[in-house]
C-alpha cells in the first residue's frame, strides 16, 4: 500500500530573493518532478516506501545543483532551500573529438541511413510549445559584463512546408555593470553620457527589447525538425562512425579556405543510441578566422553589441571590421517523454576577437544557455 508524503518549502538565492522555475525531482523518477512557482515555492509528493533511500535534486541554469536525501526531508514539514550562483561552464559539456578507429564505407552508409530514417520517426512535422529559461552571459577579456535573462516558452510551428519560431516572454531579468551602461549597451540605444566605471551590477526589469528577443531566438537555434539539414552525406569520407562508451557517434568534419581569406573549420558529432539510432546529443564545435583587404561595415544594430571599444554615434560610419577570429561551441541535449523526443538543453559558448581597420582590438566572450523546464506540448 502507497504512503503518500509531501515535501514542501521554497527556493531562495544567498541574499533571500525567491529562485521560479527551479526543477525539483527525485534523482531515480525525474519524471515525477515539479517546479518551484513564482515565489519560489514548490510540494513534492512521493512515496515514502519507494523512495526513502532516493534523493531529491533541486536544479535550475546558472546556480549549483544540489542533492538532498529524502529521508532528511521528510524529518521537517517546511524547508527553505538556498541555492548557490555556480558560472555555466561549458567545457564539462563539450566533447573532445579523439576518433582512432577506421570504419569502413558500408558501415558509414548503414548508419547514416538509420540516423535518418529514426529522426523522421522522432521529428515528425509537428508544433510544439517549450516552457524555458534563457540565460545568456557577456563579456570582454573573460569578464562579465552583461546578464540576460528570460522565462517564458519557445513555440515551433510548421505549416506549410514552412518552419518558424516564436518567443513568448513571461520575465525578464537584465543584469548590467555600470560600465556597460555607458560604453556597452546591448539592447539600448549607445550612450552618449558617461558615468562612473564600476564592478558592481545593477538589476532592471521592464518589457523585452525586440534584438534581445531576436537573441534568445538565435540562442534555440531553430526549429528542431532541421537537424536533417546537418545530416550532409554527399562526401563520406568526411564522416565516421564509432561507439564511444554507451552511444554511438556519427561524426562530420568540415574544413573550408577561401584564398586565405576565409578559414573554417566544422566538427559536428551526433551521439545516438546504438540499438536503434535515436539521437541522444548534438555537440558542434566550428572555428573561423576572416581576413577582409578593405574591411566590412557593421550596422548600427550589430555594434551596439560590441560597443566596448566606446565607438561614438558620429564615428559609426567610418568603423570597419578588418580581421575576425571566432570559436563557437554549441550543444543539444535531448529527452524521451512518454515515447516522444523533445529538447532538454541548449547551450553556446563563443570566444572571438575583432580588429577592426584602425588596429583597435576587442576580444569579447559570451556564453549561453536555454533550459527547458517543464513537459514540452504538441498543438
Amino acid at each position: 500500500m502507497a504512503s503518500q508524503d509531501t515535501i514542501s518549502g521554497y527556493v531562495v538565492d544567498t541574499v533571500g530573493n525567491p529562485i521560479s522555475y527551479v526543477s525539483v525531482y527525485l534523482k531515480s523518477h525525474p519524471a515525477s518532478g515539479v517546479a518551484s512557482d513564482g515565489n519560489g515555492k514548490f510540494s513534492l509528493i512521493i512515496d515514502r516506501n519507494k523512495f526513502l533511500a532516493d534523493d531529491v535534486i533541486f536544479s535550475f541554469i546558472g546556480m549549483k545543483t544540489l542533492e538532498i536525501p529524502v529521508s532528511k526531508l521528510l524529518s521537517a514539514e517546511y524547508w527553505k532551500i538556498v541555492m548557490k550562483e555556480q558560472p555555466i561552464l561549458l567545457d564539462n559539456v563539450i566533447v573532445s573529438r579523439k576518433i582512432s578507429k577506421k570504419e569502413t564505407k558500408k558501415l558509414k552508409i548503414s548508419a547514416l541511413k538509420n540516423f535518418e530514417k529514426q529522426l523522421l520517426k522522432d521529428f515528425p512535422n509537428r508544433n510544439t510549445s517549450y516552457p524555458v529559461v534563457s540565460i545568456y552571459f557577456g563579456g570582454q577579456d573573460n569578464r562579465q559584463l552583461a546578464k540576460h535573462e528570460i522565462i517564458g516558452f519557445v513555440d515551433e510551428y510548421f505549416k506549410d512546408d514552412l518552419d518558424s519560431i516564436n518567443v513568448r516572454v513571461s520575465k525578464v531579468k537584465e543584469n548590467f555593470s555600470l560600465e556597460v551602461d555607458s560604453a556597452y549597451s546591448l539592447f539600448d540605444q549607445i550612450a552618449t553620457e558617461k558615468s562612473k566605471k564600476s564592478k558592481k551590477m545593477k538589476y532592471n526589469s521592464r518589457t523585452i527589447d525586440e534584438r534581445a528577443l531576436k537573441m534568445h531566438k538565435f540562442l534555440w537555434g531553430g526549429y528542431t525538425g532541421n537537424i536533417l539539414d546537418l545530416i550532409n552525406t554527399d562526401k563520406l569520407n568526411r564522416w565516421s562512425y564509432v561507439l564511444v562508451g554507451d552511444d554511438g557517434v556519427l561524426s562530420y568534419t568540415d574544413k573550408t579556405n577561401y584564398l586565405g581569406i576565409v578559414k573554417m573549420e566544422l566538427n559536428i558529432d551526433f551521439y545516438v543510441n546504438p540499438s536503434n539510432f535515436q539521437i541522444r546529443k548534438i555537440a558542434q564545435s566550428m572555428v573561423g578566422e576572416a581576413h577582409i583587404p578593405f574591411g566590412y561595415k557593421l550596422s548600427k544594430e550589430e555594434l551596439q553589441l560590441i560597443n566596448t571599444l566606446q565607438i561614438g554615434v558620429d564615428t559609426l560610419d567610418k568603423y570597419k571590421v578588418r580581421h575576425l577570429y571566432g570559436d563557437v561551441k554549441r550543444n543539444v541535449i535531448f529527452q524521451n517523454v512518454d515515447g516522444k523526443m523533445f529538447i532538454k538543453e541548449k547551450n553556446l559558448k563563443v570566444k572571438g576577437t575583432i580588429i577592426d581597420n584602425k588596429k583597435r582590438k576587442l576580444n569579447y566572450n559570451a556564453d549561453a544557455k536555454v533550459n527547458v523546464v517543464g513537459t514540452p506540448k504538441i498543438f
